[in-house]
């Protein structure tokens, strides 16, 4: 009877298989949706973990593109590949909202953009517009126009491009986002300049300059502020062009760069090489705008040359050279290597296609399953009594480690008495043992029995480890930590384990459970003192807390300052088993 009800619960495991894996990427998806504002690189790792996400169902790929959408518009990454999209874009179109669909439209257009489809991506941009203009839906339909626009200024088409932003920007205005209304009317000032119209360009920056002073955060305020210092560098105007960068900078928390080159270029036309010098060094730092740094060289360029130092000048102007060859390498790899990665994923997509059809095999091979599951049972039972064995032998062992412990604290508390009658000796006879001339024998015995006490203290401190990692439960802890399992929304540890972990700590070292008494730690904080007996790495220990690798080493930083452990080179597993 045992075995039949074996027997059904594998043929039932089989017939689940497929729900299991979906209700695990589906435990995934909810788990990095809740983790999206706080924590959006977690986000992503939990959405890539889903090694194949083709093979999810529509409904769930759907949500599985459209949070990956989210994740990206926040960390600026790469959009799920087109025909993901375009399988979760069917779907919304048969099941979501009218806003659902403008927005995978947009991600769609923008994954079309990624992969150098600029027609295909425009038809998706329409499609998205058009719907996201029927729900009223103007933010929306905001984002879709700029990016349009970003297509046409990729082509070079500025006249069509300023078009589209002036679109966003009464968008943008109708939904009452006035921050995106501020950028869409300096990306319009931005094509005016682009098609020399720098009076009109002029106008518009100021327009988003005016908006973004009330309603934007200083980072805001920094692009626009250098834009207008562009303006007016290109109009010739070079003290305000100066005040417009300076205050970008001032605004700046971290993304100065730019202005620093722009305002190097202005002080090298007007003579002022130190002020130009300093500019430049200040530009050489790290900048969201990769290109700066590049640029920097030919910056030194032009300042040595009009210094008249040609031979400097050449070589800057060589390097820039040199550099932007290697950025142009580096696009093209960049796009080898995501063509590559894309032919991939979609091989390895229709291969997991065909091993889903295969699938259906496996009912033919039921009857020999059954077979091999009897088979394997015997092999189980076998496996048990081998185990008992195991059990047996490892309680021989312990036992005997226990009694080679014993050996050892007796052998050190005879070598203590004897050290302390030594001293005892040295103290009371110090003027008899100069007569005698024996001192010197004494004291090389006090040194000789110190030496071998503290030898006895290290095999008894080996001792104890040994005999408590060789304990059935440290054995048990240390390999829970070894194994994450999906979908696990606690400890892997039951409170019985922990219970027996610490009562096999304290039996193993009897000190240990009042030193940490002394110190009114809260038990999480004990919890983690006995665990780090185990000598487990970080990964290991977030495994059985369940909780992230950082949050372990915030925890063991705040149990080592409760104990008051300043070095940083001393082990708390050492201080607490050693130092005691």
């Amino acid at each position: 009877m045992r075995y039949l009800l074996i027997l059904i619960s594998l043929v039932t495991t089989l017939s689940f298989i497929g729900c299991k894996d979906e209700s695990a990427a589906t435990y995934l998806i909810n788990r990095a949706e809740s983790l999206l504002k706080s924590d959006p690189d977690s986000s992503l790792v939990l959405l890539d973990s889903i090694a194949i996400p083709d093979n999810l169902s529509d409904k769930l790929l759907a949500r599985w593109c459209m949070l990956y959408g989210r994740v990206a518009d926040t960390l600026y990454t790469d959009l799920p590949y087109v025909h993901q999209l375009r399988r979760a874009q069917a779907y919304y179109e048969a099941h979501g909202t009218r806003q659902e669909q403008a927005k995978i439209g947009l991600y769609l257009g923008r994954s079309y953009v990624e992969d150098k489809e600029n027609e295909l991506a425009m038809k998706a941009y329409l499609q998205a517009l058009d719907i996201a203009l029927r729900c009223e839906d103007y933010n929306q339909a905001g984002y879709i126009s700029s990016y349009m626009g970003d297509l046409y200024d990729f082509d070079g088409d500025y006249l069509f491009g300023k078009d589209k932003y002036k679109e966003a920007e009464s968008y943008f205005r109708k939904a009452g986002n006035m921050r995106s209304s501020a950028f869409a009317l300096r990306d319009v000032g931005r094509m005016y300049a682009f098609s020399d119209s720098l009076e009109i360009a002029l106008v518009y920056l100021l327009k988003a300059d005016t908006i973004i002073s009330e309603v934007g955060d200083s980072s805001d305020i920094e692009s626009i502020a250098n834009g207008l210092g562009n303006i007016y560098h290109m109009r010739g105007n070079r003290e305000l062009a100066k005040q417009y960068f300076w205050r970008s900078i001032g605004m700046s928390d971290f993304n100065d760069a730019p202005s620093y080159r722009a305002l190097a270029d202005i002080y090298i036309e007007e003579g002022d090489f130190k002020n130009a010098r300093i500019c430049l060094e200040k530009a050489s730092l790290p900048s969201l705008n990769d290109m700066t740094r590049f640029s920097v060289l030919y910056g030194y360029s032009l300042l040595e040359k009009a210094e008249g130092n040609w031979e400097k000048a050449w070589f800057y102007l060589n390097e820039y050279n040199n550099a932007s060859d290697s950025i142009l390498t580096i696009l093209n790899r960049e796009n080898i290597i995501k063509v590559e990665k894309e032919y991939e994923h979609l091989k390895i997509s229709m291969e997991n296609m065909r091993l889903i059809s295969d699938r259906q095999k496996l009912y033919i091979y039921l009857m020999i399953s059954i077979v091999i599951c009897l088979l394997l049972l015997l092999v189980y039972q076998v496996n048990i009594k081998r185990k008992n064995k195991e059990l047996f032998e490892q309680q021989i062992d312990l036992e005997k480690k226990n009694n080679e412990l014993f050996k050892l604290q007796d052998a050190l508390r005879i070598k203590q008495e004897k050290l302390e009658g030594l001293s005892v000796q040295l103290s009371e006879n110090s003027d008899l043992i100069n007569r005698l001339g024996s001192r010197d024998e004494l004291e090389k015995e006090c040194k000789q029995i110190k030496q071998e006490k503290e030898n006895l203290i290290i095999k008894i401190s080996e001792q104890r480890r040994q005999l408590f990692l060789s304990s059935a439960i440290a054995k048990k802890v240390t390999k829970l930590s070894q194994k994450v399992i999906p979908g696990v929304t606690k400890s892997p540890l039951s409170e019985k384990d922990w219970q027996n972990m610490i009562t096999q700590a304290n039996d193993v070292y009897p000190f240990l459970a009042d030193r940490l008494a002394a110190f009114n730690l809260s038990a999480a904080e004990l919890r983690y003192c006995y665990l780090s007996l185990l000598g487990l790495d970080s990964m290991g220990e977030s495994i059985l807390l369940n909780i992230q690798p950082e949050s372990v080493n915030k925890r063991r930083q705040r149990v080592r300052q409760r104990l008051g452990i300043i070095a940083k080179e001393l082990d708390l597993c050492a201080y607490i088993v050693n130092e005691i």
